[in-house]
């Protein structure tokens, strides 16, 4: 937009001053004519568009969940064609003031053919606009959670830092503590920590920190930041540092994020203004692809330790089951009433049995079949729970076990 602006300054009036190295045929009252029509078109394009744009932002926060709102704003195809439109609308007219200028009827060739090419480039952002709006669709959408979710648990692993200790939660209470930092700003988000600059503080202090929160928590004012254990670390304060906050959650190193965002999803489908249950069989696909790579993978004790072994850090890190709750727990509860919902459930888990070896894991699991089998809404009939009862991938339609 700026450098369209300094541009339609500066081109036409060159041009006019100096001549234009193109000649052209093109009356200046045709030259008016194209500009004047560039210019008022762009801006009613700009307009139309965008205000299609935020109605479409809007109805994907009703339908799916407001803090999906979030990632969709991170789209920059969006701000780049606001930028293009409206820096074809200044420079068109800007070499529309220079038209005719004092009577000469002279026709700066150059900057006609600029804003042609501009009035292009604003067709091809427009159809790439309306590309995107496709990408709202539900099953793009799910797909979308999936792949972050996916890259944040990949980034997560490739990350870690330090050993990963075993829980001994008795070697950190038995440390007195020597400092605590408390939060003392606005409301925000926990975005990530820097584990390697906490662990080289700790190892250097011989100092245990240990994280009250875990990233994606909410600090207010007065929550405790971190406590540091052990030894003694100067100016612990400044170990603020090394937390990272943001307004609200995003996926990098929140490996519960992209659950959460499915479950909004899956949930609200089921709500009875809705009543949409193929879409949270669809967000339950997603879910059981991301508990198998979480379940096959190795989950932080939320001990981490450094290159010795020695313990560094103690933060608040999600169990298994933690997982499976945050999946399950509420599609469960807003969705017991649904058959559909029942049977994909049930094969979800049946899958995860089969996948995952780890024996601890397999008992959570099993304890959660049971869980699922004595939630059923008791408004069913006979039939109904027996047909519940019976897994399907599909929901309803596909090959029963």
């Amino acid at each position: 937009m700026l450098a369209s602006l300094v541009l339609g300054l500066v081109i036409p009036r060159h041009e006019i001053v100096y001549g234009s190295p193109i000649p052209t045929d093109l009356s200046y009252t045709s030259a008016q004519a194209f500009l004047s029509a560039v210019s008022s078109g762009m801006m009613a394009l700009a307009a139309i568009i965008f205000s299609v744009a935020f109605i479409v932002a809007q109805y994907s926060a009703t339908a799916y969940t407001p803090r999906l709102t979030v990632e969709l704003s991170k789209n920059t195809t969006q701000f780049h064609a606001l930028g293009l439109f409206i820096a074809t609308f200044t420079f068109s007219l800007c070499a529309l003031l220079w038209i005719d200028r004092g009577g000469s009827q002279t026709v700066p060739s150059i900057s006609i053919v600029l804003v042609a090419i501009l009035a292009i480039a604003s067709l091809v952002a427009l159809a790439f606009m309306v590309r995107n709006f496709q990408a709202l669709n539900i099953s793009l959408v799910l797909r979308d959670i999936g792949a972050k979710g996916r890259r944040t648990l990949a980034q997560d692993a490739a990350n870690r830092v330090g050993t990963i200790l075993p829980a001994n939660a008795e070697v950190v209470s038995s440390l007195a503590t020597r400092a605590v930092v408390t939060y003392h700003g606005e409301p925000m988000t926990i975005a990530d920590y820097d584990f390697s600059g906490l662990i080289a503080r700790a190892r250097a202090n011989n100092a245990i920190i240990v994280l009250e929160n875990a990233v994606g928590d909410v600090f207010v004012k007065g929550s405790t930041v971190l406590s540091v254990r052990g030894g003694s670390i100067a100016s612990p304060e400044q170990l603020e540092r090394f937390v990272m906050i943001a307004t609200a959650r995003t996926f990098a190193n929140d490996p519960e994020f992209a659950l959460r965002l499915f479950v909004d999803i899956a949930i609200r489908a089921l709500s009875p203004a809705i009543n949409d249950p193929t879409t949270a069989v669809q967000s339950l696909d997603q879910i059981e692809d991301y508990l198998v790579r979480v379940g096959t993978g190795d989950i932080p004790t939320g001990y981490v330790g450094d290159d010795d072994g020695a313990l560094c850090v103690v933060y608040p890190a999600p169990a298994w089951e933690d997982f499976l709750n945050l999946a399950f727990n509420e599609i469960r509860f807003y969705g017991r009433s649904s058959v559909q919902v029942q049977r994909r459930l049930r094969a979800a888990l049946q899958s995860l049995a089969q996948i995952i070896q780890d024996p601890k894991r397999r008992a959570a699991i099993s304890a959660y079949q049971q869980r699922l089998e004595q939630g059923l809404d008791p408004s069913l009939d006979a039939a109904d729970v027996a047909l519940a009862r019976r897994a399907d991938r599909h929901g309803l339609g596909g090959a029963t076990s």
